[in-house]
């Protein structure tokens, strides 16, 4: 059996048209073909994974175990772009709106963590940032911008374009290699989406999207923004924010004065200000008090004072312990050269200047009470934005 394959996937690499239409009329080659490449992993799952028998059936990413000859051979990278091509027409998913998770934050806000807790198991088809990394709509509002602040919406916005955009997203149809990458199955009845560039037209999609389930997850701005400028995050100018005249308009109006001094700025500045203006346009839409929508606080999460439990009742699922174990476990993203606790410190490790510099732009935004000098959420300060936002805002997200 393998010789036949082998002699399959060489000649098409480039051509990958007749072998997607072969791959579809036959998974059972398509299984046989990922196994080849990639090896089979079913027994990693097979105590802890019910589908384990779908997931061991994989397909190309840059983490599996394979052997480095193998990986740096030329039949292999020739498979592993074919397949990142192919992948996204040959999947099946068959998940229902109302079983789709989408897991939203600020970059380096531990979103890749938070998805992989709740898909401790592997039995989801994981969509990581499709937002962010879409190239067939990377050109549309939604999908165009900087960083992790982009395409603002008004939730009552009726714009089909953008509709189609964000309904093909949403229902695992972009057809992108990207967002696929760390999926390894060819059948699926669930769905998990993770991004980090949706915050500012987040209530446009509860709006129009409230079938599905939809997770926000809320980081120190310190911690958010000392990882973000390690890694030399991009951001908006205010000129590019001064474009927005729906933005400005709805939410930024007053800031504007204080967003164009920050120009200037350290990217940590920077970083905390994209933090401020995110949350301020959830705080005014409403977010936080929306019932579609469960807010998680990363700090509150690490110490699992019954958070991850809230979070998986808001779910619909009762296998909280069999997760648990897995809040100790660092996430695809963390990068392997920061010490083993390093990404969980709450502050992030800033420093005094970057303290006091933080501490001004949250003031000015109304999150000057938000974190004690712990670095640690105070519910109270949230509870009371959250009641401010949804006066100020009471039917903007429906």
């Amino acid at each position: 059996m393998t010789q036949p394959l082998l002699s399959v996937v060489v000649p098409t690499c480039n051509r990958v048209g007749p072998l997607l239409v072969a791959l579809r009329s036959d998974t059972a080659q398509a299984c046989r073909l990922t196994k080849l490449v990639i090896g089979d992993d079913s027994q990693e799952h097979s105590t802890e994974c019910p589908n384990s028998h779908r997931y061991s059936e994989g397909v190309l990413t840059n983490r599996f175990n394979v052997n480095s000859g193998v990986r740096n051979s030329r039949l292999y990278r020739h498979a592993r772009g074919l397949f990142r091509r192919v992948y996204p027409h040959v999947v099946r998913d068959t998940t229902p709106p109302s079983d789709v998770v989408v897991v939203m934050g600020k970059g380096r806000s531990g979103t890749t963590w938070l998805s992989e807790i709740i898909n401790y198991r592997r039995d989801h088809r994981y969509l990581f940032e499709p937002f962010t990394h879409s190239r067939r709509f990377s050109e549309t509002p939604l999908c165009r911008g900087f960083g992790d602040n982009r395409g603002y919406t008004r939730p009552e916005s009726s714009d089909a374009d953008r509709y189609d955009v964000a309904s093909a997203i949403l229902g695992g149809r972009s057809k992108d290699s990207v967002p696929d990458a760390y999926n390894r199955g060819l059948l699926y009845n669930r769905r998990i989406i993770k991004d980090i560039s949706c915050l500012l037209y987040l209530p446009w999609l509860l709006r129009w999207f409230p079938e599905h389930k939809w997770v926000l997850l809320v980081r120190n701005p310190l911690a958010t923004a000392a990882s973000q400028a390690k890694y030399q995050w991009r951001y908006a100018s205010s000129a590019d924010y001064q474009d927005d005249h729906e933005l400005v308009a709805d939410h930024l109006h007053p800031f504007m004065p204080l967003i164009a001094e920050i120009d200037a700025a350290p990217s940590f500045d920077r970083a905390v200000l994209s933090w401020a203006i995110a949350y301020r346009v959830l705080v005014d839409s409403g977010v936080l008090t929306n019932p579609r929508c469960h807010v998680v606080h990363y700090e509150e999460l690490l110490t699992d004072t019954g958070v991850l439990d809230e979070l998986f009742r808001f779910l619909g699922r009762d296998d909280v312990e069999r997760a648990r174990p897995h809040l100790s476990r660092q996430s695809k993203t963390t990068w392997r050269s920061q010490p083993g606790d390093a990404s969980r410190t709450l502050d992030g490790g800033a420093t005094p200047d970057q303290h006091l510099a933080a501490e001004r732009i949250l003031q000015a935004f109304g999150f000057g009470r938000a974190y004690d000098h712990d670095g640690k959420p105070v519910q109270e300060a949230w509870r009371a934005l959250a009641a401010a936002g949804k006066s100020r805002r009471p039917d903007s997200v429906v």
